[in-house]
Formats: structure tokens, C-alpha cells, sequence
């Protein structure tokens, strides 16, 4: 089995109970959303796995209890070790994102087997898999602590600013999501 210098995941095992529908399956550019960040990531040539349960993708179910992005990234972790010593990951929920802005993040990265996030929505992350970490992670997911930012403070993770920080908008309310397709519309035109 072929091991990869990272594996991306989407994180997409939500309820989306603010949004009212699952976030996954909202058009953006005539194209679902998770069906965007998907190809969004097959750009950087690395495999692309979705936390959730989409059967037309690659998908990880939350093998915990669990509720929240902390078992999908668990879970994600034990069952892609074998293949890589990294997950970047993104949230589903980020329209704005980009190729270039994902870029920008990488190349923050100076200490490859350090934990990384952006420090305006948390994600991306990059994510080493090692013993550390999996033990921390499952420490967390067994006392019922699954808050992102005490995980990744408890994982001296290193916070970064990425230069164009509307990218790392998360949209988890219809108000949200308006304003974030309007935002693109106006891309749009300002490129035409």
C-alpha cells in the first residue's frame, strides 16, 4: 500500500441544525458543495477522504459516540494511518475557499511533523498522525472534552494567519450562506 506525504479530509458529519439542510448538499456554481471541496482538493494530488456518510466519495463514519468535528478528525486518524503520518484538514462549510489560499496555508507550514491552524476559523489544519496525537485525540473523545481549540491548544498546535482570511469564512446559517454567495457573485463580476 502506497504511504502519502498527506491525505485531505472534509469534514461533513455534521447535523446542520442552524442551517436548516445539510451543508454539503447546498449549489454553489450549479455544483453541491461537498462535490466543490472535494475537487478543490484532488487539485493538490493527494488523496481526499469525507468525514460523513456520502457514498459517491470516499467516507469515514464517526466510529465514537461522539458529537462534533473531534470524531470525525478521530476517527479519520485511526482509519488513515496506515496510508499517511498527515490529514489537512478543511470543513465542508467554507465556500470561499480556494486553491491559492489553501497554498498560502501550506506554505506557512516551517516544522511539517508540528500540528498547524488558521488561527481565524481553526481550519485548515494540519494534522500529524503519530502516537501523540492519537493518544491526546482519544483522551479527548473518552472524557467527553471535543472542543477544537482546547484540542489543539492541548496539542501545541501553531496558529497562523493566512493572508486572505475572507477565504476561512465558515457559513453555518442561511444568513451566512447569503452573504457568502453574494461575496462570490461579487468575485465574480470583479473578475469579468
Amino acid at each position: 500500500m502506497n504511504r502519502y506525504p498527506f491525505i485531505s479530509l472534509i469534514l461533513s458529519g455534521g447535523q446542520s441544525r442552524r442551517m436548516g439542510q445539510d451543508k454539503a448538499t447546498l449549489n454553489i456554481a450549479h455544483q453541491p458543495l461537498l462535490s466543490r471541496q472535494v475537487q478543490l482538493l484532488k487539485s493538490f494530488k493527494m488523496p481526499v477522504w469525507v468525514s460523513g456518510d456520502y457514498p459517491q466519495f470516499n467516507c469515514i463514519k464517526d466510529d465514537s459516540d461522539a458529537k462534533g468535528p473531534l470524531a470525525g478528525i478521530g476517527s479519520a486518524m485511526r482509519a488513515l494511518q496506515s496510508q499517511t503520518d498527515t490529514l489537512f484538514i478543511i470543513a465542508v462549510d467554507m465556500p470561499l475557499l480556494t486553491k491559492n489560499g489553501l497554498s498560502d496555508f501550506l506554505a506557512l507550514i516551517t516544522e511539517p511533523e508540528r500540528c498547524w491552524f488558521s488561527d481565524k476559523s481553526r481550519f485548515p489544519i494540519w494534522l500529524p498522525i503519530n502516537s501523540r496525537t492519537l493518544q491526546y485525540t482519544q483522551t479527548c473523545e473518552q472524557s467527553g472534552n471535543f472542543a477544537l481549540k482546547p484540542w489543539l491548544l492541548g496539542l501545541s498546535a501553531q496558529a497562523v494567519t493566512c493572508s486572505n482570511q475572507q477565504e476561512l469564512t465558515n457559513t453555518n446559517t442561511p444568513e451566512q450562506w447569503q452573504q457568502a454567495i453574494a461575496y462570490l457573485d461579487g468575485e465574480t463580476r470583479h473578475e469579468s
